[in-house]
């Protein structure tokens, strides 16, 4: 019996979008049969192309068929998964971010990973699981509000040995007043440490805001709390940073705000297996990767839905990129 692949004929569409190229697979002669959509869409599941977020299948019966676009499922937590053991295998060690700063920047290879709990909180919990299984400790960041802060979630993840930070918006939530963002600042980390202990923060995009979160800096000085932050507290200099912001790890004009001052970025590198094969080649680089929980789900409905949300939420960062007319300036490329 012939294999999928004797069956099959893949090839890469040049009508390449932003957002990854399209795959086509098509039904040779010895598959006369309709390719169904479920057929289709597991076909497209395994497809080891680099990385693509949507999938082309085009489907032939007796007579030509619409071309039927489903998406990927990279951001699963399989595919989380295997970055962290790309990063293993290539002998890099995975650290919160206190822990980096506390052994005073290893001078060797090093991961610092981190996670901003925008949503969905029992995503982090799955992940911090999953990371405990493979022996990985991370930073998790909450933010104040509801969709963020569970208390029951939060000591969970401390119990599994994870670093919890703070994911602060005060600034916005203020409506930009140095005084109330502080006194707001202030409540929401004493309520964080009846939880767990606090020793990082970090700023959340809040992408509708016209200022950026860390301006509250500009009036205060986080130190006065017994805090690092996970951007302003290092020179990132050497250092090559990787964000899912977008749903890619590539830089991406849907990123309106999360950077790390002087970190290289990596323009090829998109997908998860795109990540995990730069780590396997890049043994002894300083890395700091941040990833968002919320974006990884199992296949099913609700990775479609946050599908559907990433893909609209890019839309709208877009726009508001173009409407502000901002647009940062290109850091130093890692190769």
């Amino acid at each position: 019996m012939a294999s999928e692949g004797d069956r099959c004929r893949w090839r890469l569409a040049p009508d390449a979008l932003e957002t990854g190229p399209f795959v086509h697979v098509a039904a040779c002669s010895a598959l006369p049969q309709i390719i169904s959509l479920p057929h289709a869409i597991a076909t497209c599941r395994n497809w080891p192309g680099p990385g693509s977020e949507r999938c082309a299948v085009r489907r032939h019966g007796g007579a030509a068929e619409p071309e039927a676009f489903v998406p990927v499922q990279d951001f699963t937590l399989d595919a989380y998964a295997s970055i962290l053991r790309a990063g293993l295998d290539a002998g890099y060690e995975f650290y919160p971010v206190f822990d980096w700063y506390d052994l005073d920047a290893p001078k060797g290879a090093g991961i610092m990973l981190r996670h901003d709990v925008d949503r969905r909180p029992g995503n982090a919990l799955k992940m911090a699981r999953l990371e405990r299984d493979l022996g990985v400790r991370s930073s998790y960041y909450f933010r104040s509000l509801p969709c963020s802060f569970v208390p029951d979630i939060i000591k969970q993840i401390r119990d599994l040995g994870h670093e919890i930070g703070y994911h602060y918006e005060d600034w916005h939530l203020a409506r930009y007043d140095p005084r109330k963002a502080l006194a707001l600042f202030e409540d929401h980390l004493a309520r964080l440490r009846t939880l767990a202990p606090v020793r990082s923060i970090a700023m959340h995009g809040s992408p509708l805001s016209r200022e950026n979160n860390m301006a509250i800096w500009d009036h205060h000085t986080f130190t006065d709390f017994g805090v690092i932050d996970a951007i302003l507290s290092f020179d990132y200099t050497g250092y090559v940073f990787f964000t899912d912001s977008g749903r890619t790890f590539a830089p991406s004009g849907a990123n309106l705000r999360d950077y790390l001052g002087n970190a290289g970025t990596v323009a090829g590198v998109g997908s998860s297996n795109d990540l995990g094969a730069w780590l396997r080649q890049h043994p002894g680089v300083r890395v700091q990767i941040n990833v968002h929980p919320e974006r990884w789900n199992d296949p099913g409905a609700a990775w479609l839905r946050q599908w559907a949300t990433d893909q609209a939420a890019n839309t709208v960062k877009r726009g508001l990129r173009l409407v502000r007319g901002t647009n940062r300036a290109a850091k130093p490329e890692a190769t």
